[in-house]
């Protein structure tokens, strides 16, 4: 991702990077960056830094996405939502894709 970004990166441009889950009960997909975890702070910190080298500028765009996660996708934990209105579709878990079951 640095090497993406990086080349991507110009003089005075700006750079919105990828949707980042703001916690691991944010969680929406399998595979979602987040920015949560120190190590993953340190991660966006080199791409951010690539990016400032060439002189240009970066924001990552921040997500929640509330009540369409799964326990599955945030540890065993209940995700946090706006409402307790349950999100009626499948989610695409681990667990699903072992088992072969739709998305």
């Amino acid at each position: 991702m640095v090497e993406y970004y990086g080349q991507r990166a110009s003089e005075g441009g700006l750079i919105i990077i990828e949707s980042s889950n703001i916690s691991m009960q944010a969680r929406g997909y399998l595979g979602a960056p987040g920015l949560y975890l120190d190590s993953q702070v340190k991660g966006f910190t080199k791409i951010a830094d690539a990016i400032h080298a060439k002189g240009g500028r970066v924001v990552a765009q921040l997500v929640h996405c509330g009540r369409t996660s799964h326990v599955d996708l945030t540890g065993g934990r209940a995700p946090i939502g706006p409402s307790l209105i349950p999100f009626n579709a499948m989610a695409l878990t681990k667990k699903r894709m072992a088992a072969g079951l739709p998305a």
